[in-house]
């Protein structure tokens, strides 16, 4: 952060990249939320997703185009709080909870994760760096889209066929319980940086990676159900591993 200008540096045009990504995440998750009071679950979730591609690539762009700044920092957590938060916990609510006799429950469970994403993100303003406080090359804690695409868990079993029963409805509380303590948690958690070097390691992340493609382009919820239990189960090795 200390490195970073108030504002962006560069010609108009170079320096507002990565701003104009940003708020084509922060779109992406308005229309999210307009998906999800049009009660049209499949595009409210796909409008997420796209924003967390967003969100990974504002970043990237400020770094290669040299225009980091203040005003961009806030600018992304802005998009993100609306995007990774308070998107994906009305979506979980809306198609989840709402109108059962766990929508009380629900809500608060929702209202939690929007609560520690908030308090992730002005954690993550402070400390001005992800990797600061660890010195490792891994995430304090789950970073906001991470916490997006694992609060929609149960939307994608939801999809894959589940029946949400009440015993359903339960397990998943205390799920986005434990998302929301993930998201403000101090544990090491999986990060790009980890197989940012040529290594052998990198190139089978990579191959899995192409794995994982194909297996959203053919059986798209069963492959996000994959994708989030594999980074779950990953937490545990990380934070042996790193701490």
């Amino acid at each position: 952060m200390n490195s970073r200008s108030p504002w962006p540096q560069g010609g108009p045009f170079k320096r507002n990249i990565p701003n104009a990504l940003t708020i084509l995440s922060l779109c992406s998750g308005l229309t999210s939320l307009r998906m999800t009071l049009t009660d049209r679950v499949e595009p409210a979730i796909y409008f997420i997703l796209i924003a967390i591609v967003l969100d990974g690539l504002d970043g990237r762009a400020a770094r290669h185009l040299n225009a980091e700044s203040h005003f961009g920092a806030e600018l992304d957590s802005l998009a993100d709080f609306l995007c990774f938060g308070i998107a994906p916990g009305m979506l979980v609510y809306t198609f989840m909870f709402h109108g059962t006799d766990m929508s009380g429950l629900g809500w608060v469970a929702c209202m939690l994760l929007v609560v520690c994403c908030m308090l992730r993100l002005a954690r993550f303003n402070v400390s001005g760096a992800e990797t600061a406080d660890s010195g490792q090359p891994v995430f304090t804690g789950v970073p906001a889209p991470a916490i997006a695409f694992l609060a929609l868990m149960p939307i994608y079993l939801l999809q894959c066929g589940f029946i949400a029963t009440q015993f359903f409805h339960y397990i998943f509380v205390f799920y986005l319980a434990g998302v929301s303590y993930l998201a403000i948690s101090r544990i090491p958690t999986f990060s790009p940086k980890m197989v940012s070097i040529q290594t052998a390691g990198s190139r089978a992340v990579a191959v899995l990676g192409l794995v994982a493609l194909l297996l959203m382009m053919s059986v798209t919820w069963y492959a996000f159900v994959l994708l989030a239990a594999v980074y779950l189960l990953s937490i545990p090795f990380l934070a042996r591993h790193f701490r």
